[in-house]
């Protein structure tokens, strides 16, 4: 571990003499991602490190020092001895609770604890946006009173959407949500809201199998191995469209994308209630039954129950948040270069309902 200095954050000096390395009971060659902080309590900082002690597996180890020169090495801050490290480790207080993230397994976890010292405990579902690189190496920061959850979405080797994403990517932020039990949530970030300030209800551009209009929106029925889904034309390079979606038990609902009419090729973003998740493999709407998701986070979904949905869109990054609570993000490629948008249902009866789509002001 390293230590620099700038008066300016553009130019940097090294300080040799502060470098140490891990302990002897710790991995030399997974120690790393050095987070800094001021520990009011403690009157000192605090140094957490991403690191593998060689009993326990991946840590994020603990530090002290009052003058950023000399560091103490203390127990481990965290411990699940279950992953081989935990990587981009960051830990804040958000109301009564602390919160500490980190990364492995291609996926961003965080646990929880009521003290800064711990102990530390996994929420029953403590992935708030995917696997597969989907969001990965995540960090927080505060601004003006919020919380912003900050990691990258990956790359594919090509452009297309199935299999699992590469190391890193775009940078993409969340704003955290916390709630009444502690646990957090994720939606888009406050922000957005003056940035898409057109506001417009989607043109039907086609159907297939029972796609009905009704009022505030549509249902859409599909019976086993059915699909009926609704299009609205031509999808906007940046959009946020919001609506509400209920569907039945064990069904599949959510957003397709495609080129024009040819609707049997289109693929879906989904609302899996047989599966309890959200996800996106690239297959075309008709073999969404059948295959294993790739990328997905965990959502329980009960029958006939109202969500509140959103996706956020810029150019092929598409991603979904329900109910304030969990994102997926993805990069779906068959949904740019002309490609049509819509909603769709396998298996279930789904309702649609209060669809807008906000676009950014005119310039």
């Amino acid at each position: 571990m390293m230590h620099a200095v700038s008066e300016d954050n553009v130019n940097w000096t090294k300080i040799p003499e502060d470098t140490f390395y891990a302990a002897e009971n710790y991995s030399g060659d997974d120690f790393r991602d050095p987070y800094v902080f001021w520990n009011e309590e403690e009157e000192c900082y605090w140094l957490l490190i991403a690191a593998r002690e060689e009993s326990l597996g991946g840590v994020v180890a603990r530090y002290t020092s009052t003058d950023l020169s000399q560091w103490a090495l203390c127990d481990p801050l965290y411990a699940p001895e279950k992953q081989y490290m935990l990587e981009c480790p960051d830990l804040f207080k958000m109301g009564d609770h602390y919160y500490l993230f980190y990364s492995w397994d291609m996926v961003t976890y965080y646990a929880m604890a009521d003290s800064i010292y711990g102990p530390f405990t996994e929420p029953e579902r403590n992935v708030l946006d995917g696997t597969g690189f989907c969001f990965y190496a995540a960090k927080t920061a505060e601004y003006e009173g919020k919380r912003y959850l900050c990691g990258w979405v990956g790359r594919k080797p090509e452009p297309q959407d199935t299999g699992n994403y590469n190391w890193a990517g775009s940078l993409l932020i969340h704003e955290l949500v916390q709630k009444e039990d502690g646990t957090l949530g994720v939606k888009e970030p406050s922000g957005l809201e003056e940035y898409f300030t057109e506001i417009a209800e989607p043109a039907l551009a086609g159907t297939l199998g029972n796609a009905q209009a009704q009022e505030g929106g549509y249902k859409l029925s599909a019976g086993s191995d059915e699909t009926a889904l609704a299009d609205f034309g031509m999808r906007e390079p940046t959009a946020l469209v919001e609506c509400t979606v209920s569907l039945g038990k064990d069904g599949y609902a959510g957003f397709a994308f495609g080129m024009g009419q040819e609707y049997e090729k289109y693929t879906g973003l989904v609302l899996d209630a047989k599966n309890n998740s959200i996800h996106y493999e690239g297959c075309v709407l008709s073999r969404i039954p059948y295959v294993e998701p790739v990328i997905s986070t965990d959502f329980i979904f009960e029958p006939d129950k109202e969500y509140h949905v959103k996706l956020v869109m810029e150019n092929e990054i598409v991603v979904l948040y329900i109910d304030e609570t969990k994102a997926l993000s993805n990069r779906i490629y068959k949904s740019v270069d002309g490609a049509h948008w819509g909603i769709f249902a396998n298996d279930t009866d789904a309702v649609f309902s209060d669809i807008v789509v906000r676009s950014p002001a005119a310039r």
